[in-house]
């Protein structure tokens, strides 16, 4: 990513033949790095879901069962954005609800207006997310999310983010 941000950035490699070292200079990688890492994080957050790279983390710890008919798990850390929810019982996707004070969200307390297999609801809250209606076996539901940069420091991105992701140089004439 560095080295692809580099170049959108319009640092060119110069010399391939020396090697020239300085220590008493500014960390060019270090300062592309966190400019990427930033750009990433926002595109993360503000783009929509379907230009995103998603990773299924299904099947999810049972975090408890609810007499009120729904499902409650604990989602792993490093989660953005939760994309999809479905059960094989559903008839379609779960209307994902994350905003606190939602009408969608107000309506899984009352029984009468409470979320039905042919418009299920799911409820994210910081790491829980609670599933309307539940399963009658949690490890087949099945959540995709966008999640934030791996351990070993890997962006994964799509094309659709890269066409996104700013075009900035420091030589203009090159743009042209």
């Amino acid at each position: 990513m560095t080295a692809l941000w580099k170049k959108r950035l319009g640092f060119d490699e110069s010399r391939t033949d020396c090697e020239a070292v300085r220590c008493d200079g500014s960390d060019i990688d270090a300062l592309v790095l966190e400019d990427a890492k930033a750009w990433y994080s926002k595109a993360l957050r503000d783009m929509p879901l379907c230009c995103l790279p998603m990773t299924e983390i299904s099947p999810l710890p049972t975090a408890a069962a609810s007499p009120e008919g729904a499902a409650r798990f604990l989602l792993p850390e490093g989660i953005v954005r939760i994309g999809a929810v479905s059960a094989p019982e559903w008839e379609k996707e779960a209307f994902i609800v994350t905003e606190a004070g939602n009408h969608d969200a107000d309506a899984q307390s009352n029984p009468f207006a409470r979320a039905g297999l042919c418009r299920p609801v799911a409820l994210v809250s910081g790491r829980r997310l609670t599933i309307y209606p539940a399963t009658e076996n949690p490890e087949t539901v099945t959540v995709m999310a966008v999640m934030e940069q791996d351990e070993s420091g890997c962006f994964r991105v799509t094309g659709e983010m890269m066409a996104h992701a700013p075009m900035i140089s420091i030589h203009p004439e090159k743009t042209k």
